[in-house]
C-alpha cells in the first residue's frame, strides 16, 4: 500500500499543536458528528452478540474524538495514526483504559497490526489523505475484517493534492 502522505509530511502537519476539531468537518460540525456516530451506533448494535465485545479498528484515529465515543458505546479500540504526536496524545487522552490501544503505523501499511482481525474497520474521514485509497480499503478489508463484519468509510475519497485550490474552496 502506498504511504498515506510521506512520514515527514505527516509528522509536519499533524504535531502536537494540531487541533483536530476546529480543523476536521465531521468534528467540527456537531450534527455531522452525530449523524456518523449514530450510524455507528446502529451497525454496532446489529454486529453485537450477546456476551461479545464489538472490535474497533479506526484507522487515522487523530485525537481519538472518534474513538471516544465508540469506547463509550463498549467496544474495545485500536487507533491507528501515521503521526506519532497524535499517538501520545491519545495515549494521553486514554490513559488508563484498557479498551483502548492507540498504535503508531509510521508509513500506514497496516503491517503494524500483525494481521490482527477487528468486526468493524472504519475510515473517519480519512481516505481524502491516501493516494491509493482502493488498495487501503483492500488490505483493511482482506487483512484485518472478520468474516461477518463490517467496513465503514466517511467522507468522499478524494486525495486533496489532486484537487485545484477552487475545488478546495
Amino acid at each position: 500500500m502506498n504511504p498515506v502522505t510521506s512520514h515527514s509530511q505527516q509528522e509536519a502537519h499533524y504535531g502536537a499543536e494540531y487541533d483536530y476539531n476546529s480543523e476536521s468537518p465531521h468534528l467540527k460540525h456537531p450534527q455531522l458528528y452525530e449523524g456518523l456516530m449514530g450510524r455507528v451506533a446502529g451497525l454496532i448494535d446489529e454486529l453485537c452478540e450477546p456476551g461479545r465485545t464489538i472490535e474497533v479498528l479506526e484507522i487515522g484515529a487523530g485525537d481519538g474524538s472518534v474513538s471516544d465515543r465508540l469506547l463509550a458505546l463498549g467496544c474495545d479500540v485500536t487507533g491507528t495514526e501515521m503521526s506519532l504526536d497524535s499517538v501520545e496524545s491519545m495515549n494521553s487522552r486514554f490513559d488508563g483504559n484498557d479498551r483502548f490501544h492507540a498504535v503508531y503505523d509510521p508509513d500506514g501499511s497496516l503491517k503494524v497490526l500483525e494481521g490482527r482481525r477487528f468486526d468493524l474497520v472504519l475510515f473517519a474521514s480519512v481516505l481524502h489523505h491516501i493516494p491509493d485509497y482502493l488498495t487501503a480499503i483492500g488490505v483493511a478489508t482482506d487483512e484485518h475484517l472478520r468474516a461477518g463484519g463490517a467496513l465503514v468509510s466517511v467522507q468522499d475519497p478524494l486525495w486533496y493534492p489532486r484537487m485545484s485550490r477552487l475545488t478546495l474552496r
